[in-house]
């Protein structure tokens, strides 16, 4: 008998903010749909610095895998900006894209592996380096104490009556900390759970839209969720209303955070000006300015330009200390990414048609990716990413003394950031086109 072709849907959800904890008990309604519960990393306290250490000796990332997550995080957004429209704000979680195609990868045979891995930049290395060394980043990026948080969520959604191969959803459940569930796809009840489960692990700010398909065998779904203090906080009755120039020329209004740091580190590059601020937790939000005359996504048009700017090496770029004039608007949008054609022009295309090879998830039917979307959302103010809970931390300063050097970081035209972790891997990237636009 000839084999049905079905669709796996295939989900990747970013998000990054929180103004309280977040609480990811599974809802009641999801309990009778669920197989296996995935058991997360427990999360090491603020201060604990050898439980930090410890949990980065117990969980080496190569060096080849972090240029991986370089290459693929510069080559998808340049996909990704390269279609924008050039009139509205983008963010982008490069590392949420990834950990759900990683799962995917797993799932895969022959060429559509290959594909997949080429894309992930681990096809020398293969899917087994790429199972283990993905684990060890979810370990090693997982954080849950009273400052900040970065969780991770990975969930595979079964269609009921498929023999799903044991092997596949052990690796699923061991290596991607994903949880698993038994739904009908032909019920408008199971877009509810999924949309009830995206919305436990983004504290509520994301829930996804999920209509009923009798075709679906499979969903892949990635959440990841953020929030963090800046190490210095602005200071709120320095924040002042003033202009920001759109990139036709017209301003609007926005609200700025203002604060000058001494002996702080920036670069001159060619074409833009950057500069960063830390958050408690030790992860990072980097902001680049083109220079007056240059188009922002003259800056992201390539992967060569996007690594230069994300991970810029000794002599490319002037680097300096001194003073450094901070002048950042406040923002707070979100963003929906379609992600079949950014795949497809990076080189994925079997694992989209109908010959696709998935037979390491089930072999009772052949199966292929129908849907690639992402939704994000990013706030930040005075005090963090959308960080409410106050944590006292008294630090000293040894830096340099301050230097004749300066930098105006006047972000008041379009710009680009980013939000690395403390091992420098890319969680988000965006453009700023228009700061009040939602």
């Amino acid at each position: 008998m000839k084999k049905k072709k079905l669709a796996i849907a295939f989900l990747s959800t970013a998000m990054m903010v929180g103004l309280l904890g977040c609480n990811i008990a599974i809802n009641e309604l999801l309990d009778p749909h669920l197989v296996a519960q995935a058991q997360y990393p427990k999360g090491v306290a603020y201060e604990d610095y050898e439980g930090k250490q410890s949990v980065k000796d117990k969980n080496p990332v190569s060096a080849e895998y972090k240029t991986a997550l370089q290459n693929f995080a510069a080559a998808s957004a340049t996909e990704i900006f390269r279609s924008d429209k050039k009139s509205t704000n983008i963010t982008y979680s490069p590392i949420s894209l990834y950990m759900a195609l990683a799962i995917s990868a797993s799932a895969a045979k022959n060429q559509t592996q290959d594909e997949i891995l080429s894309v992930l930049n681990m096809k020398k290395s293969g899917v087994n380096q790429l199972e283990s060394q993905t684990g060890n980043l979810f370990r090693l990026l997982y954080t849950d104490n009273k400052v900040g948080k970065l969780h991770l969520a990975n969930s595979l959604w079964l269609a009921k009556g498929i023999p799903f191969n044991k092997e596949y959803l052990d690796t699923a459940t061991k290596k991607y900390y994903a949880s698993l569930y038994s739904v009908d796809f032909a019920d408008a009840n199971t877009g509810d759970l999924i949309s009830q489960w995206i919305s436990e692990n983004t504290n509520g700010l994301l829930q996804g839209s999920n209509r009923p398909n009798p075709q679906q065998i499979l969903a892949i779904i990635n959440t990841l969720y953020f929030y963090d203090e800046w190490m210095k906080p602005f200071s709120e009755s320095q924040t002042k209303k003033d202009a920001f120039t759109l990139a036709n020329g017209q301003t609007v209004t926005a609200e700025f955070m203002n604060d000058t740091l001494l002996g702080h580190r920036f670069i001159r590059g060619e074409g833009f000006l950057s500069s960063s601020l830390a958050f408690k937790n030790g992860s990072s939000m980097n902001f680049y300015l083109p220079d007056k005359g240059v188009d922002v996504y003259d800056l992201v048009s390539t992967p060569e330009k996007i690594n230069t700017l994300l991970h810029p090496a000794q002599g490319e770029n002037e680097k300096k200390q001194g003073r450094v004039v901070f002048k950042i608007p406040k923002f707070t949008y979100g963003t929906k990414l379609p992600l079949i054609d950014v795949l497809k022009n990076m080189g994925m295309k079997q694992a989209f048609e109908p010959n696709a090879d998935f037979s390491n998830l089930t072999s009772a039917t052949s199966a292929y990716i129908s849907e690639v979307l992402q939704e994000s959302y990013i706030s930040i103010n005075e005090k963090g990413c959308e960080a409410a809970a106050y944590t006292k931390i008294s630090m000293t300063t040894s830096g340099p003394a301050p230097s004749e050097e300066y930098a105006d970081m006047i972000l008041d035209r379009p710009f680009i950031y980013t939000i690395t972790s403390p091992d420098d891997v890319v969680l988000f990237m965006g453009v700023i086109n228009n700061p009040i636009s939602e």
